[in-house]
């Protein structure tokens, strides 16, 4: 990535994207973009004061990371609605990402999801990371959680995730959520509907383990790195509920997922499972659209051998 933008709006909940920004603009050598959109219309002589006041404080917290850090800093000053004027601002550079907390000065009103950082994260066609926190656990990134479910748009979460990992020195964790369709004592299969009993449930539970794993161990063997620690587990279950447990227990202190996966949109789309992730409020999450495929970081993850772990 060469650009971050950090939508802010002077408020200390808006302000909390600063650290992970800064932090992420440091590793992966990023520029960042502090913006501030005022969503009174740019009419002469009206709107100057808000604008001199955004300039104000912008230049403000834009000295307080020079103060603090090498990472270049500039700021811009926008008019117009907030969401469209961020993703359009988003698309003037390729190679942009945008860190973004989940609501700002005006709390559930303002940028929650239905509102700001939803149409953004609907809409975006560059990457778009949800920070609920100021900091990273021990100032450093330890582990990058990505899930996948085996389909190419799932997929196109990894390049990012594992470049993100590399630059960051954090362990890649790859996680696949194998689900299995009997909870009921009789389940369609083929056409047929069949009773289902305790052995034939554990003998389809551990035949979708077993291809979630054959996929996986795959998945590794394509990306390895010479420098990229990878684990990866699978999990039975309700996707959503896994990946939020996988990530408290390896302690993970970002996930990157792609916005829906092997279903289109009837399975990882927003009011399922990565819409679920995002507000269980666990960790950080980085939402990638599709087409994205980690652009220009990519590279640092194809040549070589990385030590592997099975969880």
């Amino acid at each position: 990535m060469d650009r971050i933008i950090v939508p802010l709006d002077g408020s200390p909940l808006a302000e909390q994207a600063l650290e992970m920004a800064r932090y992420l603009a440091h590793a992966l050598q990023s520029s960042l973009l502090l913006a501030h959109v005022v969503e009174s219309p740019p009419v002469p002589g009206i709107a100057e004061p808000d604008r001199e006041e955004a300039e104000r404080y912008l230049a403000v917290v834009a000295q307080h990371i020079a103060d603090v850090d090498t990472v270049p800093v500039a700021t811009r000053v926008l008019f117009g609605p907030v969401a469209e004027t961020l993703l359009s601002l988003a698309r003037e550079q390729p190679r942009t990402m945008i860190v973004m907390s989940s609501h700002g000065r005006g709390g559930v009103s303002r940028l929650l999801f239905g509102s700001v950082s939803d149409q953004v994260i609907r809409r975006a066609s560059v990457p778009v990371l949800i920070v609920r926190a100021p900091l990273i656990s021990g100032d450093r990134m330890r582990h990058v959680l990505v899930p996948l479910d085996g389909s190419p748009l799932a997929e196109a979460a990894l390049p990012l995730g594992m470049a993100i990992a590399r630059a960051t020195g954090a362990t890649l964790g790859l996680v696949r959520v194998a689900e299995v369709y009997s909870l009921a004592p009789y389940a369609g299969l083929s056409g047929t509907v069949i009773p289902v009993n305790d052995d034939l449930l554990a003998e389809w539970t551990e035949q979708v383990r077993d291809e979630a794993r054959a996929y996986l161990d795959a998945i590794v063997e394509e990306h390895r790195t010479p420098d990229t620690h990878i684990v990866w587990e699978v999990r039975v279950g309700r996707p959503a509920e896994e990946i939020i447990r996988a990530a408290q227990t390896t302690g993970a202190d970002l996930i990157v997922m792609s916005t829906h996966g092997r279903g289109g949109l009837q399975r990882w789309a927003f009011g399922s499972v990565t819409d679920e992730v995002l507000r269980s409020r666990t960790v950080p999450v980085l939402v990638v659209p599709p087409g994205v495929r980690g652009e220009g970081a990519s590279e640092w993850a194809r040549a070589g051998t990385a030590p592997v772990e099975a969880a």
